[in-house]
């Protein structure tokens, strides 16, 4: 078993050693980890960084106010300790993920993976991971270090709350008042920002400062009011003895009530956190409260609490001595696992994330046994200190230089694998297209053919664009394209259902309607945008039922969009969303990737049955209501031209709908069409919207 951390001197006034922290640290780690690995079992369990966040805000703001109390502090001292405590894990997992990344991944990845490298060992990654698509989404999984946002988030505050302190200090200015305005504010930012963006709102350190400084909080309070708050401590709970208990016999202690109520408040609030909250749950906001407030109660609570007890049983406190490699280690091994291997059945794949999670934990001990304590001694700490600096510095050159040029992309794996990465690839046109759509404003989609004025529009959301990249690459009769729109908004400008899109739609509707020289306008968008669903698959009933009770809703909306399109001389093609893939197409990619290994090459490429095809029966019935949508519309305006691509996407011969044919990929990401599969729909697209043309001209006439 793993002793606890050698003592470090500089900061004379460190805080005693507590088992239950560790053992609090356990809980929180082995949340993350399951959560990680089987997010079933335990749906909240991503809490566990916040609770990190708290213990890490109370044990060193202990360090620094004990030391600044004393006249002792020494920001040099205190970053040398940071060093030492982060930096050696953290060498050793990002060198693995260079040299693994190296050998396996494609040029997209292996840039992408040394962008990552470079903010992981810059402390950055949570201001990196902004553009991506969010710590809940699927694509997370393929992001091997997407957890150091955490880490860049505490060595940012780290970067301010000891300088704070240290100023307070000096100022003679009232610390407590400081805190606690520091920790409204944050929280207010927090709740303020979720509704704006979930995005910057999980990642910013603004939006996360005020767990770090309630740990940092409690600090204060046990290092400069330990006298009162134990005096008051103390009187409760021998005035809640007395009310509970008919006698004390003399000399007998009380028991710890208090103590260890506030110890069961805070792990009630953790369990329920833990089981309740869950990925689609608007995250930190106000749901932080429950983990913030559960750390802060159970380290109160103190070691003398029931709870606190169970903490620091041997199994917890060990695995609180390996939490930080251990949180540092299990997200590489699972997220390469998931990019490299095609499990052959769900049941196997959970077998093999507990592997993982069981090598992550072997990987851990060796980490803290062999690396973490030699270094965290205290001889010749300053040059270790430095050493570790200049080799983290030289892992974030070679990220940089990896996404410099493009990773690496004359590597053998590369070569081996740039045919069927192509296929996946959507937008390769753009130099054909300008940024530039006609109507001023703040789209998510607006562009252009640059050889002409676009007299054709793609009016959607993401599927548009998708589609628009197929079309711009292929001559046309009738004149150019222009693609406009917004993510996730269907083409609608009416209706109390879709009140949230009108600003949008009432910004397009009008400039396609008032533009006389364009001549179709051609529909495009997902059907989860039109029944506002949050996820890309729709097979679960209440999905179904939820999208039957806006049937109406989203028919007479698209029925006036498509109406005063044709009132107002264009002509109307609709074009039926594509098939839903089970699976991203990028789970689909491991069983046709090359990694070199023939063994692994062999087995992957049997799984392509399992993870690159849907069922035909399954695609109808994801599609049932929105056909009936469509239906609906042609019945009440029969000119407009209906389009649907399933035949070039689904095959009756297998009755199934794959993701790739033949070694090419039909979808780029989650549900959208790739290059190869956009320029196949716009090859049979095109001659439809030049006979809706001609039929408009004749019915004109």
């Amino acid at each position: 078993m793993p002793k606890k951390p050698p003592p470090s001197s500089g900061h004379i006034f460190h805080p005693a050693y507590r088992r239950d922290i560790d053992g609090l640290r356990a809980i929180a780690v082995l949340s993350v980890v399951i959560f990680h690995a089987l997010p079933n079992v335990i749906p909240g369990g991503f809490i566990g960084v916040d609770i990190f966040f708290v213990i890490s805000g109370y044990l060193i703001s202990t360090i620094i106010l004990r030391s600044i109390k004393h006249s002792k502090f020494s920001i040099l001292e205190f970053y040398k300790k940071r060093i030492l405590r982060i930096f050696p894990a953290l060498a050793l997992v990002l060198t693995f993920s260079i040299a693994l990344g190296w050998i396996t991944f494609t040029a997209t990845e292996f840039s992408d993976l040394g962008g990552n490298i470079f903010a992981g060992a810059s402390f950055f990654s949570n201001i990196h991971l902004l553009g991506t698509d969010g710590y809940f989404h699927v694509n997370s999984e393929f992001l091997p270090l997407m957890h150091l946002w955490s880490l860049g988030v505490e060595e940012q505050y780290y970067v301010v709350w000891p300088i704070l302190l240290w100023v307070l200090w000096r100022t003679r200015l009232n610390t407590l008042t400081f805190m606690i305005l520091a920790i409204l504010a944050s929280f207010l930012f927090s709740i303020h920002t979720i509704k704006i963006n979930t995005n910057l709102d999980f990642y910013s350190p603004l939006s996360r400062f005020w767990e770090l400084a309630s740990g940092g909080c409690l600090a204060y309070i046990h290092t400069n009011r330990k006298k009162t708050f134990f005096k008051f401590i103390s009187s409760a709970n021998t005035g809640l003895n007395r009310l509970i208990f008919a006698r004390n016999p003399v000399g007998a202690p009380n028991f710890n009530l208090i103590q260890s109520g506030t110890g069961f408040l805070g792990a009630g609030l953790y369990i329920y956190a833990a089981s309740h909250l869950n990925s689609f749950t608007p995250f930190p906001g106000a749901y932080a409260l429950y983990p913030v407030a559960a750390g802060v109660l159970i380290i109160a609570a103190g070691e003398r609490s029931l709870v606190n007890r169970l903490l620091s049983n041997r199994i917890l406190v060990w695995f609180g001595l390996i939490s930080y490699p251990l949180y540092l280690w299990h997200w590489p091994l699972l997220s390469f696992y998931t990019s490299l291997y095609a499990p052959h059945s769900v049941p196997q794949d959970r077998n093999l994330r507990i592997l993982i999670v069981l090598l992550s934990i072997f990987l851990s001990w060796a980490t803290y046994r062999f690396v973490e304590r030699h270094i965290r001694n205290n001889r010749h700490s300053f040059i270790k200190a430095a050493g570790l600096s200049l080799f983290l510095f030289v892992i974030g050159y070679a990220g940089y230089a990896i996404a410099l040029h493009g990773g690496y992309p004359s590597r053998q794996v590369v070569k081996r694998n740039q045919s069927i990465s192509d296929s996946m690839k959507l937008g390769n046109a753009a130099y054909l297209a300008s940024n530039q759509c006609g109507l001023s404003g703040d789209m998510s989609f607006c562009n252009s053919d640059k050889a002409g004025k676009p007299n054709l529009y793609l009016w959607g959301d993401s599927k548009a664009d998708a589609l628009f990249w197929g079309l711009i690459r292929l001559p046309t009769v009738n004149g150019h394209w222009g693609l406009i729109g917004y993510s996730s908004t269907p083409p609608v400008a009416s209706g109390s259902f879709y009140q949230e899109y009108q600003q949008q739609g009432n910004g397009i509707l009008p400039f396609l309607e008032e533009r006389k020289d364009i001549n179709a306008v051609v529909l495009v968008f997902a059907l989860r945008s039109i029944f506002k669903t949050s996820t890309y698959h729709f097979q679960d009933g209440p999905t179904l039922e939820y999208e039957n009770k806006h049937l109406d809703d989203a028919t007479k909306a698209l029925t006036e969009t498509i109406s005063r399109l044709q009132r107002s001389g264009k002509a109307v093609i609709f074009v039926i969303d594509n098939p839903t893939p089970k699976y991203d197409p990028k789970l689909c990619f491991r069983a046709y990737r090359r990694t070199g290994i023939t063994a692994l090459d062999r087995h992957n490429l049997k799984q392509e049955e399992i993870w690159c095809q849907t069922p035909i029966e399954e695609n109808q019935q994801v599609q049932s209501v929105y056909l009936q949508l469509i239906a609906s519309i042609k019945k009440a305006l029969p000119r407009t031209t209906v389009y649907d691509p399933t035949h070039l996407l689904c095959s009756e011969q297998t009755h199934s709908c794959p993701t790739a044919v033949n070694g090419k990929f039909l979808y780029s990401y989650g549900d959208h069409i790739s290059d190869y599969s956009n320029i196949l729909i716009a090859r049979e697209l095109m001659p439809l919207v030049t006979k809706a043309i001609a039929n408009r001209d004749v019915q004109q006439k």
